[in-house]
């Protein structure tokens, strides 16, 4: 079976900002399976999950995307730049 394109002809292009978004939310997902397949086996509905095993996703997803977003700026981001962060956070 193949998939059909939905794409507006006439949309503008995308933000690369809105492509890597994408892609890290895809990674978040990734996460927060990983972890209810393991710690849950995902033998009961989402919605019986417990405020801990939620907040747990939640925290998943939070520590993925700071990892991204800092790896992003790193590389965004010039020599003399980073040394003169790495002076300053430390």
């Amino acid at each position: 079976m193949t998939r059909r394109s939905h794409a507006n002809p006439d949309a503008k292009p995308r933000d690369p900002a809105d492509a890597w978004e994408d892609a890290v939310v895809k990674q978040c997902a990734a996460a927060m399976g990983g972890w209810l397949k393991g710690s849950l086996h995902l033998s009961r509905p989402i919605s019986s999950l417990t405020k801990v095993e939620v907040e747990t996703l939640a925290r998943i997803a939070i520590h993925l995307w700071i990892v991204e977003a800092s790896n992003r700026v790193n590389e965004k981001i010039n020599p003399v730049e980073m040394r003169k962060l790495k002076t300053l956070l430390s």
